[in-house]
């Protein structure tokens, strides 16, 4: 089976969100995440936004999103998975307390087009196994080569 990452490069970042460029290796699918503002943490409930690192992938059955559970939960040794970083979607800085939003396009503070690219991802997983999914976040934001 196949295996596929989920390259995520942060690029931008104000008082209010970070957003970066990501794509999805082995597909055609790529685009903007936003996330909550620096800096990085791995305690729950501060709303900001995750460490950079590499990190697994499982559903988690969400409540509060439940029009699009189960959604896909981030974790690695230093982030559980009980804090639930979730991709899901939404628009602005106030959609998220610390999951990533994708988007198909961005501007300040702001991603747009943000529900069919979700549904891109997550049919994407859902049909090549989401266990087969990893995520490896980095950061630049100065003198960046794309």
């Amino acid at each position: 089976m196949m295996s596929y990452t989920i390259f995520i490069k942060r690029l931008w970042q104000s008082e209010n969100s970070t957003i970066s460029e990501f794509s999805i290796s082995g597909t055609e699918i790529s685009g903007y995440f936003l996330e909550r503002p620096g800096p990085d943490t791995t305690e729950a409930n501060l709303r900001k936004r995750i460490p950079d690192g590499s990190y697994s992938l499982k559903w988690h059955a969400s409540g509060r999103m439940r029009k699009f559970s189960p959604l896909p939960n981030l974790f690695n040794a230093s982030v559980p998975s009980s804090r639930a970083i979730l991709i899901h979607p939404g628009n602005v800085p106030a959609d998220t307390d610390g999951c990533l939003l994708p988007g198909k396009s961005k501007g300040d503070d702001r991603i747009g087009q943000s529900l069919g690219l979700y549904e891109e991802i997550k049919q994407l997983m859902v049909d090549k196994g989401i266990e087969n999914f990893n995520v490896l976040i980095t950061s630049c934001y100065v003198d960046c080569k794309k």
